[in-house]
């Protein structure tokens, strides 16, 4: 892992979430500023463990395209010094964004950040639970899209395939605290670790080049949603293997994906109108046509 992100060491872990948390505490002091996307899964979906558990002040800012917008944290970092406030010690990407519907974060977007990290003395953490798909989207390695940033965390076990684990990359001394900080959180040592990692190399070997079919599987549905629901769905085309759509008619998005579910086709709210559908490789072209029908039902056609 550490070759294909271009850094020094890597280490195995059981989730992106356990990797991101750990970089945050790697990277930023107890009580220095850490800035997230408002959007972001540090943010919603990792039960603040980076202020909890970390000690970080999370600061969370608005998003300009797919990444933190520069202007945002350069004002907060400028009111921060301004009023004696602990300095910004971090700025966390996440690659593809998930609540954003899977957009791409290129180099040249982390061109702008990577200057401001420069100038306040910050680090750069990227979430890459989705990185491969970005990496596929773009056409480029995946250390292309790493190389600006301190750390990077990656799942294996979602356009890859593994049943199980993450790893965390980074400079060698990051790495190193970051292995003592395991022993903190009762992480260090994982029964049978060896077999879990042996089958994440395996995914890694077999399917790393395959997170285009992810893509060009969302692709499709989404062209399928919008020839058949165009007045019932707002559908955009997606960067890679997220569809982020929004609801036209009068049902919520709880109560769509309730019965979307009752129909076989697992789907997430992500607000009161908006729904989340993710697609891999295995989807063929006939389970597509199957989550049209579902669609169907649920709009009563």
């Amino acid at each position: 892992m550490a070759e294909l992100t271009g850094k020094e060491a890597a280490v195995f872990l059981p989730t992106c979430s356990a990797a991101n948390l750990l970089a945050v505490m790697a990277l930023a002091r107890p009580a220095e500023n850490v800035v997230v996307d408002a959007d972001s899964h540090i943010r919603w979906m990792e039960a603040n463990s980076a202020a909890v558990t970390g000690g970080a002040q999370l600061v969370p800012v608005p998003r300009a395209g797919s990444i933190v917008d520069a202007a945002s944290v350069a004002e907060f970092a400028e009111r921060a010094s301004l009023f004696g406030l602990p300095p910004l010690g971090l700025i966390c990407v996440e690659n593809t964004h998930n609540n954003a519907g899977g957009l791409v974060v290129s180099r040249s977007d982390m061109q702008g950040i990577s200057s401001l990290a420069l100038e306040y003395g910050a680090r750069i953490h990227v979430d890459g639970a989705r990185i491969f798909n970005a990496a596929a989207r773009l056409g480029v390695e995946v250390s292309d899209l790493c190389v600006l940033a301190t750390t990077v965390s990656l799942s294996l076990n979602k356009s890859l395939g593994a049943p199980y684990g993450a790893a965390l990359a980074g400079p060698q001394d990051v790495i190193s605290k970051v292995r003592r900080l395991q022993g903190q959180l009762g992480i260090a040592s994982i029964h049978q670790e060896g077999l879990l990692a042996a089958m994440a190399m395996e995914a890694l070997e077999t399917n790393r080049g395959r997170p285009h079919l992810d893509n060009g599987g969302a692709r499709e549905l989404a062209r399928l949603l919008t020839r058949h629901f165009e007045s019932e769905l707002a559908v955009p085309v997606p960067e890679t293997n997220i569809i982020l759509f929004d609801i036209l008619v009068d049902l919520t998005a709880v109560r769509f994906c309730g019965q979307l579910a009752a129909r076989g086709v697992l789907a997430k709210p992500r607000s009161a109108r908006s729904i989340r559908l993710v697609v891999n490789r295995e989807s063929r072209q006939h389970d597509l046509e199957q989550v049209i029908e579902a669609f169907a039902g649920v709009l009563g056609r």
